[in-house]
């Protein structure tokens, strides 16, 4: 047929329009064409003879048995192709009316939720440092349960690009940070409305890339997104931003290498360093890159900075190591002394707890990000405050 096998699977696509083969049949053949192709394997759909005993093979014996009357050649596909997704941790799901069924739903009731999604959630303002509000949208009954199956069943198998850090099992805005400790220049680039530039469309174009058809796809991403685009505060949303960016990543890590610069994102902070003091000449061309995938750079929020000044990313220093600002860790010190010279009622600290929170247990989750970020200072500080904890405790004994 050709010898891209991308575009093999495309004009196989196009064969199977032109031959009447049903759509719901044509887009499982596609998808399980893609899979082949995407774990380097040939394009074989004549799966027959499975091996005996191995998982295909059951799979198929039970579909048979569901379904005597139904060609065996498209059942092994079937079975071949769901023994694919199960290895790679997704829910085999061929249809939408398999998709209705694993989530407990009639189709069209199924179908329905997914069309008036915006009902089903409730607006929330979270305000700002700064003063201004962040709107999130928490879902309600009986989205948010159905995403929670998503996340579970789905999105949760999926590892994202080594370049991405917010959202990731194992990774942290420390992870992020220390990709570029000790570099000379710093290059901070900020996404604008982050989750509002994911659309329907790419959310959709994600769950394709996973394998699933484009029906199924386009009920997942329907289910997953409010009012045409991704909400801030659904479950599912971190890691759909993560795979929708799989590509944004891949291609800024591409170019860091052939460059010789490091580059990172956390959600919509992205970092570039490098010890080449040219790196502020690459912005057009990353800027260009964003805007290719789909999304914007906030100007205002475009920062360089150099190893003679305080460089910082997600928060945190990486001049030399990754450390919290100095000014920060002054006050860490000054809460930990007034706390065993004054008691509780002399410390004020910032904090997202409600304001009748124990200070120390405040101070306490303080100190553990500044472990988290410098172990041996948070040590030493963790150390202070559990000495005054015990005092406390012998006093009111």
């Amino acid at each position: 047929m050709t010898q891209d096998r991308y575009l093999a699977i495309h004009n196989l696509s196009l064969l199977q329009r032109q031959a009447g083969v049903e759509p719901d049949v044509a887009e499982l053949v596609k998808s399980f064409g893609q899979l082949l192709v995407d774990s380097g394997k040939e394009l074989e759909f004549d799966r027959l003879p499975f091996t005996e005993g191995s998982p295909e093979q059951q799979r198929f014996l039970f579909l048979q048995n569901k379904n005597p009357d139904v060609d065996s050649r498209f059942l092994a596909m079937l079975a071949a192709y769901s023994e694919r997704m199960a290895e790679r941790g997704y829910a085999p799901v061929v249809s939408r009316e398999n998709l209705a069924e694993l989530l407990g739903y009639d189709l069209q009731h199924l179908l329905s939720i997914a069309a008036k999604n915006s009902r089903f959630y409730r607006a929330i303002e979270l305000r700002r440092k700064n003063g201004s509000f962040r709107r999130v949208y928490s879902p309600r009954e009986p989205i948010r349960s159905i995403q929670s199956w998503i996340l579970k069943n789905i999105l949760n198998a999926y590892r994202p690009h080594e370049a991405a850090h917010g959202f990731c099992r194992n990774r942290s805005i420390v992870s992020n940070a220390a990709q570029h400790a000790g570099n000379s220049v710093l290059i901070a680039l900020d996404i604008a409305d982050f989750f509002p530039s994911i659309t329907q469309q790419k959310v959709r174009k994600a769950f394709e890339k996973l394998g699933y058809t484009y029906s199924v796809a386009m009920v997942l991403a329907n289910l997953c997104t409010r009012s045409g685009f991704l909400p801030q505060g659904a479950p599912t949303s971190p890691a759909l931003s993560n795979l929708v960016c799989e590509n944004l990543d891949r291609r800024l890590s591409g170019l860091a290498r052939s460059r010789g610069f490091t580059y990172s994102r956390y959600a919509d902070d992205m970092a570039f360093s490098s010890n080449d003091g040219r790196l502020n000449t690459l912005i057009p061309f990353l800027r260009e890159i964003i805007q290719q995938e789909g999304f914007q750079v906030r100007p205002e929020k475009t920062r360089i900075s150099r190893g003679s000044g305080r460089m910082m990313v997600t928060g945190v220093v990486v001049n030399d190591r990754p450390n919290l600002p100095r000014s920060h860790v002054r006050k860490l010190r000054a809460a930990v002394h007034r706390l065993k010279q004054n008691g509780p009622e002399a410390v004020i600290l910032e904090s997202r707890r409600t304001k009748d929170a124990d200070v120390r247990n405040v101070l306490a989750g303080h100190l553990g990000f500044l472990a988290m970020v410098n172990p041996a200072g948070g040590k030493r500080l963790a150390l202070a405050l559990r000495s005054e904890k015990t005092s406390s405790t012998l006093e009111s004994g």
